[in-house]
């Protein structure tokens, strides 16, 4: 998925992007500065969190340039509240939807050798 820095445990996946790694910006972790994916020992659970605090800055810095420019605070929050918060939600949405996908696989997986465990994310 052209992330930088992985770090795998047993059980837990950790990851670090860099801003220039040549994701673009439709890729599924592009607006993803860091976070983790893990499972529970009982393989039945997904715990997952993921960053958007480098979004959040660049956002920010965009949004006081335009509010500046402007001459007026709320082009500013506006900017930043439709930039910001778009990307944020379509984020989520998109994250959801790729955890959610993951469930499945581990589901499937889990049902050809145990018919007992199934995965619920968390």
């Amino acid at each position: 998925m052209k992330i930088d820095k992985i770090h795998r445990s047993d059980l837990k996946i950790e990851f670090e992007n860099s801003f220039f790694n040549g994701q673009g910006r439709w890729h599924l972790m592009a607006p993803v500065d860091k976070g983790y994916l893990k499972l529970d020992s009982n393989l039945k659970k997904i715990e997952y969190s993921f960053s958007v605090v480098r979004t959040f800055y660049i956002t920010s810095v965009m949004a006081l340039f335009f509010g500046l420019i402007s001459q007026s605070y709320w082009i500013g929050i506006i900017f930043f509240s439709w930039l910001f918060g778009m990307n944020w939600v379509i984020t989520l949405i998109r994250q959801n939807r790729f955890a959610n996908k993951l469930k499945r696989m581990l589901d499937k997986k889990n049902t050809t050798h145990n018919t007992s465990n199934r995965c619920t994310s968390h």
